[in-house]
């Protein structure tokens, strides 16, 4: 449900600023323009600029100030503000008068944390403040994941000790540890060795203590120092030689960094708890509100029995209101909230916050007097004119559209020819994919050498499925047998559209598979790794006419009322130009 704190806005945006004493001639009740009877004052045109984009001209607020009074007036004469939905609305705007001024000027006036509160605050977030120690490494890596021999680990071993005694070169025979190795001779011995992918130099991290990473590499690194490298070790995807290149231990910030920005968070939360403390006090003064529940009940949605008109659903001080205008009200201004609503308590709360909570607010900002201020006054006017100039432009041009006759074919067929190529359909496979998911990779701030590893261990993993599959063995069963593992396999059979999932290289390999066959490898992709078997093919097509016509009709449909309104509104600004007088 929307949220209908709608007073709680003022504790993040600036508010009108009341009126200070002016004098007569430059006053807050000075005609500043005259249009066909209708006067625009200072003050209207105060309250109306932060409303307009920036730097707009007192010239173009008056037009607009004009042209919404011109629109009122002929929205009243059409009766326009007797339709439930606009008279309801228009109803909701004189309710909400005020009501920022209330919370802003009263209830939440003087609220200021003391320096015992906000440090007391800070110790109570101590851990939010806590800077994470972290490492960062570069590598070089001997990859072991695709050897299927003794022999062909050994060779990869081989490899790995090799880059190692490279490294070793320029500190000498029998160099004694710590190993300090240069950035640069490091990069040039891992662009020579390493079975990185991507870029053999790049670093790995940095990583927090507490990131998933093979513990082996993690304890490695934290042996080391700054520019110091390891010995050849092991790990679960072959050997690797790493370089440590940062190091940073745990930190606090300090109370004096973030001491004005948690004052302003305390000082949120509390006007927050007073506001809310403010509203639960109204809600328990019953004395004050009613809600007939058997009468009110009857008109939930799904409710298809008569109730009497004149039977009261809700009463607000002495104002009973019947169940028709608590429907209108609540099936106008808060449609899908009030559809869902077919619970009474949840329907009753939704009657609380969006119709009885506004009057109450509102008999209290009546009782401060803020909604007697000039500057909210002006407001309310203007905000009232704007909404029924505009439900009479958007009535006008319903109409008007709906006199014209339906889009000939002749512009149906132009319109689908000028967007052909939005008509057009890719390559599209149906494909069995078995899915492994990775899902720290929908963070996309995350390690690329983190990604790497999980991209391993997944190909690794779909490797031994696949080569069970390719012998006859069940997609079915092999993914069934995975579901009480920690990261359980996904299987489904869709049709993929060409270049939306695989990248280019991949497809070019799956458009000549053959059909029924399970691809040769695991793939990656930007969810995780997949081994798929191709089913069908559907080769790429333009949809024809027939299927998009109706699409293609209200299109042309929406660009046409589009032209009406925007050629209704300039009308009647050039209407309000030609009586325009600006004082």
């Amino acid at each position: 449900m929307r949220k209908l704190w709608f007073i709680l806005v003022f504790m993040q945006v600036g508010g009108i600023g009341w009126c200070q004493a002016q004098s007569p001639e430059d006053g807050p009740d000075k005609i500043v323009a005259e249009c066909d009877g209708e006067v625009i004052r200072k003050i209207d045109l105060d309250v109306a600029r932060p409303t307009l984009p920036a730097g707009a001209t007192d010239e173009f607020i008056i037009e607009q100030l004009a042209r919404n009074l011109l629109g009122q007036k002929k929205a009243l004469q059409a009766g326009i503000d007797q339709e439930p939905d606009i008279k309801w609305r228009l109803w909701a705007i004189g309710m909400n008068a005020a009501s920022r001024d209330l919370f802003e000027r009263q209830i939440i006036a003087g609220i200021n944390p003391s320096d015992e509160e906000v440090k007391k605050a800070y110790q109570e977030r101590i851990t939010n403040y806590v800077v994470p120690g972290s490492f960062s490494f570069r590598y070089i890596f001997g990859d072991t994941t695709e050897c299927t021999s003794k022999e062909q680990v050994a060779e990869v071993r081989k490899k790995i000790d090799q880059a190692h005694q490279e490294l070793l070169k320029p500190l000498g025979q029998n160099a004694a540890q710590p190993w300090i190795v240069a950035v640069t001779h490091f990069n040039e011995v891992a662009g020579k060795y390493s079975d990185v992918r991507g870029d053999p130099t790049r670093i790995a991290g940095p990583f927090t203590l507490k990131e998933p990473l093979q513990p082996v590499i993690k304890k490695m690194a934290l042996s080391l120092v700054p520019g110091e490298m390891s010995e050849v070790f092991s790990t679960r995807y072959g050997y690797e030689i790493i370089r440590l290149e940062t190091r940073i231990e745990d930190a606090t910030t300090e109370f004096d960094t973030v001491k004005d920005t948690l004052r302003q968070e305390v000082l949120r939360s509390q006007q927050n708890q007073k506001a809310k403390d403010y509203i639960q006090k109204l809600k328990d003064d019953t004395s004050r509100y009613e809600i007939y529940e058997d009468r009110f009940a009857q008109i939930l949605p799904g409710a298809h029995f008569e109730v009497p008109s004149t039977t009261a659903a809700i009463r607000v001080g002495r104002k009973l209101y019947p169940p028709g205008d608590i429907e209108d009200y609540l099936k106008n201004l808060y449609r899908k909230e009030w559809v869902r609503a077919r619970e009474k308590k949840e329907a009753m709360n939704l009657a609380w916050q969006a119709f009885i909570l506004p009057q109450l607010l509102h008999e209290e900002a009546e009782k401060a007097g803020y909604t007697r201020e000039a500057t909210e006054q002006a407001r309310i006017r203007i905000e009232k004119a704007s909404f029924l100039t505009n439900a009479l432009l958007r009535k006008e041009t319903e109409r008007l559209a709906g006199e014209l006759p339906k889009p000939t074919t002749d512009e149906i067929e132009d319109l689908y020819v000028l967007q052909s190529d939005k008509h057009r359909v890719a390559a599209q496979y149906q494909m069995t994919v078995i899915t492994h998911p990775i899902d720290e990779l929908k963070n996309r701030s995350s390690n690329p050498a983190r990604n790497e590893f999980l991209y391993r261990e997944g190909e690794k993993r779909l490797s031994d499925i696949l080569a069970s599959l390719i012998a006859g063995a069940s997609p079915d069963q092999a993914v069934k047998a995975t579901q009480s593992e920690k990261t359980p396999l996904n299987k489904d059979v869709r049709w993929i559209s060409k270049g939306l999932e695989f990248q280019e290289e991949t497809w070019s390999k799956l458009v000549s598979w053959p059909v029924g066959q399970w691809y040769s490898q695991p793939i990656r992709t930007e969810k995780g790794v997949v081994i798929v078997q191709v089913l069908d093919m559907a080769p790429e097509r333009t949809k024809p006419l027939s299927e998009v016509r109706s699409q293609l009709e209200r299109e042309l449909k929406n660009s046409t009322t589009r032209e009406i309104f925007s050629r209704q509104a300039s009308q009647m600004l050039d209407e309000v130009r030609a009586s325009l007088k600006m004082k």
